[in-house]
C-alpha cells in the first residue's frame, strides 16, 4: 500500500473513530442532578395537560413564578416511558455523537476530526438527559449553517427560524444562538471593511438578514411570548448564586499548577487545555489573515469556557468548526509545483516526507482515541476521575433508590428535608407522595438555597432547625451519602448523635432520619437504628450486578461503605472496606485522600502523609494539597505546609480561604510580611460561596492583618484592623479579647477593661 493510499485510509479512520468515541463517551449511567426534576415536570405536563408558570412541586416555594420551556421535559419523559433510564443513557450517547457529527459537517477534514478528539469529553458532559442537550445540539446546527454561509458555501438559512422556534420551547440557551447570529453579522461587517472582501460580505449579509430577523419572532412563539426574555433576565440576575453554589457555573483557575493538567494525556479533562492551545494558535493565524470575525468568535468562546464550566461544550463545537481552516495548513502536505524531470526525485522525496508526517500525526490521534475509548469501556476513566457515572446504561449507583423505596413503603411522615443535589431525584421518585424542599430550579429557590446551606452548618438540635421544622412541618430528613455530591456536605455524625432526630434507615449512599416528636414515637420505636452498629448495604446485590459494571460497582460499594464508616468514626471497619476498594482500583486518587484522613485521626502520621502525597500525585486538587498542608502544619513542618497551601490556592477556583490559612501559617512560622501578602491575595481573590462566607473570610483577613502588624510592632495599625474585624463580626468574643490585649500593650487600661467586659458579655450570650 503506497503512502498516499495510507493517508486516505487513516483520514477516514479518524473520522469514524471520533464518532465512535463520541458515542462511547455519551453512553454512561444517568447522573445529572437536574434530570429528575425535568422528568417530573414532563410527567406533570402530560398528566395535567397544562403548562405551569409558577412552582407546583415544592412546599417551600409553591406559587412563586417559574417559566421554563416545556418541550424538552415532555421529550425526556417520553424517552423514559419508552426505555427507562437505559433509554436516557442511550439518548446521551446519540446526542453526543450527533453533535460531533454536525460539527464535522460544518467544517470537515482531518484537522476537524483531530480537534473533535479533544472536544468529545466537553460535549459529552453537556448532552446528558436534560434540556441543556438541546442547546448543544441546536447550537452545533446553527453554527454549521452560519459558518458554511460565511465561507461562501451553500447553506439552507431558511432552517434558522425553525431552529429557534424549537429551541425557545426546549431550553433557555437559545440566547446563545442569538449571540452567535450577532457575532456572524459583526464578522461580515468587519469583512466589509476590506475593499477586496466588501462585495462578497454585503451580498452574504443581504441574503442572510431576512432569515436573521425572522429568528427573533420565532423565539416569541412559546407559551409565554415575550415573558421568556423576562425569565432569561431573572436567570441572569441569579448568575451570582449559580457561580457560588453550582459547580458547572464556576470558572477554571488559570495558574501553572492548573495548567499542569494538560500533561495528563489520558485524563479527558486535559482536553480543555489543548483546545485552548489550538484556539490561541488559530486566533493568531486568523488575525494575521485579517479574519477578524472568526478570531473574535474563537477568543470570546475561549474566555467564556474558562469563566464558566457550562460553556465548555459550546466552546468545543466552535473550535471544531471555526478553528479548523486556520489550522488545516499546519498539517504536512505536498502539492506538485515542479514538473522538470531533473527535479522530480526531490519532489517525490518531499511528498513521501509529508505523507509520513501526516501518517504519524493521524496515527497518534487514532491511538489517543483508541486509548480513551478503552479507558471508558474499562471504567478506568470514570474511576480515576472520581466520576459518579460508569460506562453503560441505567441509573447511577449514587442515587438513593433503596431509601426512596423505604420512605414510600413505610409511609414516613412529611414534609421531607433533603440536600440540594438530590432534590430533582426526590421530586421524580417521591413527588406523587411528597412535595420537595428544593431542587435544581434556581429561580424559585433563590432564598431557600441559602437557608438550606445555613441549616446544614447548624447543629440538628439548634434553634435554627427547630424553627425551620416547625415552620415547614418537616418530620423526615434524608441525605445522600455517596462520596461525590453527598457525603462531603451531609451532617451524618451530628444527626446520628441528635436528640431531636433519630435514624431509621442507613445504607452506603443514603440515610433517613425522623423527627423525634410524640406523633412520630411509634415510627421511631419500630424502625429506629443505631448508627454505631447498623449494617451497611448489601454486597451480594452489588456483586450480582454483572457485566459490564460489576467490578466497578463493587469498587464503588466498598469505597462508599468505607467512607460512610469513616464519617461514623467506625475506623477499623472503614479501613477494611477502603483497603478492599483500593486493591481493586489503586489509581483512584480520592480514596487515597480518605485513607489519609483516616490515618491522620488515628494518629498514624507517616501513613497519612503517604496517602495524601499519593492522592496529590494522582489528582493534584486543592483539597488534596490543603489536607497535606494541614497535616504538615500540625507537625510544625512550616516550609512543607506553606508549599502545600500555595499549591491548594493555585488550583482552587475560590482560593480566598486558602490564602487566609496561608497567612495564618506564615504568622505561625514568624513571617509577618509574607503573611500580609497572603492576606492581600485573599482579598484579591474575592469569590465566596455565600454572603456568610464573605463575612467570615473578610473578618479573618482583618484579624490576621492585626496579628501581623502587632508582630511588626505597629500597634496602631493592629488596633485598626482588629476594630475592622469587629465591625463585621461584633459578637466574636475572641476578637474582643485580642483587642483588649492590644490595648493593654498600648497601655490603654480603660479601653482594655471595656474590651474584656465585651468579651465576657458575648461569651455568655446564647449562641
Amino acid at each position: 500500500m503506497n503512502l498516499e493510499l495510507q493517508v486516505r485510509l487513516l483520514r477516514r479512520t479518524i473520522v469514524i473513530m471520533v464518532l465512535a468515541y463520541a458515542f462511547v463517551a455519551g453512553l454512561h449511567t444517568v447522573t445529572d442532578p437536574d434530570t429528575g426534576w425535568q422528568l417530573a415536570s414532563g410527567r406533570y405536563l402530560l398528566e395535567h395537560r397544562q403548562i405551569p408558570s409558577t412552582d407546583v412541586f415544592s412546599y417551600t416555594a409553591r406559587g412563586r413564578p417559574w417559566i421554563y420551556p416545556p418541550l424538552a421535559e415532555i421529550f425526556l419523559y417520553g424517552i423514559y416511558l419508552l426505555g427507562g433510564f437505559a433509554g436516557l443513557s442511550l439518548l446521551n450517547a446519540l446526542a453526543c455523537s450527533g453533535v460531533v457529527g454536525i460539527a464535522l459537517w460544518g467544517e470537515g477534514g482531518t484537522t476537524a476530526a483531530i480537534l473533535a478528539v479533544f472536544g468529545v469529553p466537553q460535549i459529552a458532559s453537556r448532552t446528558a438527559p436534560r434540556a441543556d442537550l438541546f442547546t448543544s445540539l441546536l447550537f452545533a446546527v446553527l453554527l454549521a449553517l452560519l459558518w458554511k454561509h460565511f465561507r461562501g458555501r451553500p447553506a439552507p438559512l431558511w432552517l434558522m427560524p425553525i431552529i429557534f422556534l424549537f429551541w425557545a420551547n426546549t431550553h433557555l440557551g437559545f440566547v446563545s444562538g442569538l449571540a452567535l447570529i450577532a457575532v456572524c453579522m459583526a464578522a461580515e461587517w468587519l469583512n466589509a471593511a476590506f475593499p477586496d472582501r466588501r462585495e462578497g460580505a454585503m451580498l452574504r449579509l443581504r441574503r442572510a438578514v431576512p432569515w436573521f430577523l425572522a429568528c427573533v419572532p420565532a423565539t416569541l412563539s412559546n407559551p409565554w411570548g415575550w415573558r421568556i426574555y423576562q425569565a432569561l433576565l431573572q436567570q441572569e440576575h441569579q448568575l451570582g448564586v449559580h457561580e457560588n453554589l453550582i459547580a458547572e457555573w464556576r470558572h477554571i483557575p488559570i495558574t501553572w499548577s492548573a495548567l499542569s493538567q494538560a500533561l495528563q494525556w489520558r485524563n479527558p479533562h486535559s482536553s480543555q487545555w489543548w483546545l485552548l492551545v489550538a484556539v490561541s494558535v488559530a486566533a493568531l493565524i486568523a488575525l494575521k489573515q485579517k479574519a477578524l470575525g472568526p478570531a473574535m468568535l474563537l477568543l470570546g468562546s475561549a474566555y467564556l469556557s474558562t469563566r464558566n464550566l457550562r460553556f465548555q461544550a459550546l466552546f468545543a463545537i466552535v473550535v471544531i468548526v471555526v478553528a479548523t481552516p486556520f489550522l488545516e495548513n499546519l498539517l504536512p502536505s505536498w502539492k506538485p509545483v515542479v514538473t522538470s524531470a531533473r527535479r522530480r526525485l526531490a519532489e517525490l522525496r518531499r511528498q513521501r516526507l509529508a505523507s509520513a508526517c501526516t501518517i504519524l500525526i493521524l496515527g497518534l490521534a487514532i491511538g489517543l482515541t483508541g486509548i480513551r475509548m478503552f479507558d471508558l469501556l474499562s471504567q478506568r476513566a470514570y474511576i480515576s476521575a472520581g466520576d459518579v457515572a460508569l460506562f453503560g446504561t441505567g441509573l447511577s449507583s449514587w442515587y438513593p433508590e433503596r431509601a426512596a423505596d423505604f420512605i414510600i413503603r413505610e409511609r414516613l411522615p412529611g414534609n421531607i428535608f433533603h440536600d440540594y443535589n438530590l432534590g430533582g431525584y426526590w421530586l421524580f421518585r417521591l413527588g406523587n407522595h411528597y412535595p420537595d424542599y428544593i431542587d435544581g430550579r434556581a429561580l424559585p429557590f433563590a432564598d431557600i438555597i441559602f437557608q438550606q446551606r445555613k441549616l446544614l452548618k447548624a447543629a440538628p438540635d439548634s434553634l435554627d432547625w427547630e424553627q425551620e421544622a416547625a415552620l415547614r412541618g418537616i418530620n423526615t430528613a434524608v441525605f445522600g451519602l455517596a462520596r461525590y455530591w453527598g457525603l462531603g456536605t451531609a451532617p451524618l455524625a451530628s444527626f446520628c448523635a441528635s436528640q431531636n432526630w433519630k435514624p431509621v434507615y442507613l445504607d452506603e449512599v443514603s440515610v433517613v432520619f425522623v423527627r423525634n416528636t410524640a406523633d412520630n414515637a411509634g415510627i421511631i420505636r419500630r424502625l429506629g437504628i443505631d448508627c454505631a452498629t447498623a449494617p451497611l448495604g448489601n454486597a451480594d446485590r452489588v456483586a450480582a450486578s454483572g457485566f459490564p459494571r460489576g467490578r466497578a460497582e463493587m469498587f464503588n460499594y466498598y469505597a462508599n461503605v468505607g467512607s460512610v464508616l469513616f464519617k461514623l468514626s467506625r475506623y477499623t471497619e472503614a479501613e477494611r472496606m477502603l483497603t478492599r476498594a483500593l486493591q481493586m482500583f489503586p489509581e483512584e486518587p480520592f480514596l487515597h485522600h480518605t485513607m489519609g484522613q483516616l490515618y491522620e485521626v488515628t494518629n498514624r502520621i507517616g501513613d497519612a502523609e503517604r496517602e495524601y502525597l499519593t492522592s496529590a500525585r494522582l489528582s493534584p486538587t486543592d483539597a488534596n494539597w490543603y489536607s497535606l498542608g494541614r497535616l504538615y502544619s500540625s507537625e510544625h513542618l512550616y516550609p512543607e505546609a506553606i508549599r502545600a497551601l500555595e499549591n491548594a490556592a493555585e488550583l482552587s477556583d475560590r482560593p480566598s480561604g486558602y490564602y487566609v490559612s496561608l497567612g495564618m501559617l506564615r504568622l505561625a512560622a514568624g513571617q509577618p510580611l509574607d503573611a500580609l501578602n497572603a492576606f492581600d491575595a485573599a482579598t484579591g481573590a474575592s469569590e465566596y460561596s455565600s454572603p456568610d462566607a464573605k463575612i467570615e473570610i473578610e473578618t479573618s483577613v482583618a484579624a490576621g492583618r492585626a496579628r501581623a502588624w502587632a508582630s511588626l510592632g505597629n500597634l496602631t495599625r493592629a488596633v485598626g484592623f482588629e476594630q475592622e474585624a469587629l465591625e463585621m463580626s461584633p459578637a466574636d468574643s475572641n476578637l474582643w479579647n485580642t483587642l483588649a490585649e492590644l490595648y493593654r500593650a498600648q497601655g490603654r487600661a480603660d479601653l482594655e477593661q471595656q474590651g474584656r467586659r465585651r468579651a465576657q458579655t458575648q461569651g455568655s450570650s446564647p449562641q
